[in-house]
């Protein structure tokens, strides 16, 4: 809220006046990219620090309270041109779906200073570097969300294993979501793939000049392949 000392000036009255200030969306992309924004600046130690602490992500997300039409609505949008408010209401009939689905998380562990980066993917995979291996996505929260972690370590003083608490150097450092539902356009694409898989298919026979040609054209071509390959000469 600007009010007091930080009063807004109106173009139009040229008025101090009380007015809310906020960012909004007025379309979605089909992909969203968040950066989680894990390294500061210690004005203290003038030294780059990487942020640990525990930040949570949802794996699906609700973007409608984020959007101009829901948080303005279009009887505040009387104001604006006239052109410009048609064209706003019409992107959002055409972007009505905001529910997205997480699809990947890029995982930096390291410090500030240096580090490593790794990827999560939906489809159940971690790539890093050359490993590429299975992933089970409830283990989600112990893998990107950073915060801290407990190790059994022994104390020779006590004779005992003790619990060590250290924050965890992994934590997510891009997030990235899809949209849930297919934007109009999508579906017509779709509408198009279906009525192509519909259709019946030919049903014809070679004859036996022509199955004997086809034959030996693929022939050929896999011996030229083979000879021009590089691998070939090696």
């Amino acid at each position: 809220m600007l009010e007091g000392d930080n009063m807004y000036t109106c173009s139009k009255c040229q008025k101090k006046v009380r007015a809310e200030k906020r960012a909004c969306f007025k379309r979605l992309p089909r992909i969203l990219c968040f950066n989680t924004m894990r390294y500061t600046f210690n004005m203290v130690t003038m030294l780059k620090e990487k942020v640990n602490t525990h930040f949570s992500f949802p794996l699906r997300l609700d973007m409608s309270q984020y959007m101009e039409k829901n948080l303005m609505g279009p009887d505040k949008l009387k104001d604006d041109d006239e052109d410009d408010k048609m064209q706003i209401l019409g992107e959002y009939e055409d972007n009505d779906s905001y529910d997205y689905e997480l699809i990947g998380v890029t995982v930096h562990t390291g410090t500030a200073d240096g580090g490593h980066y790794y990827s999560f993917i939906r489809d159940r995979y971690l790539f890093n570097d050359a490993e590429v291996k299975s992933f089970d996505p409830s283990q989600i929260a112990q893998e990107c969300f950073g915060g801290e972690m407990t190790s059994k370590t022994y104390d020779s003083v006590t004779d005992k294993f003790m619990d060590f608490s250290f924050e965890k150097t992994n934590s997510a450092y891009m997030l990235f979501y899809e949209r849930c539902s297919p934007r109009p356009e999508d579906e017509k694409k779709l509408d198009l793939v279906e009525q192509t898989i519909d259709q019946p298919k030919f049903n014809f026979e070679l004859t036996k000049e022509l199955e004997e040609w086809i034959w030996q054209d693929n022939t050929q071509f896999l011996q030229d392949k083979n000879i021009l390959d590089h691998t070939y000469f090696g």
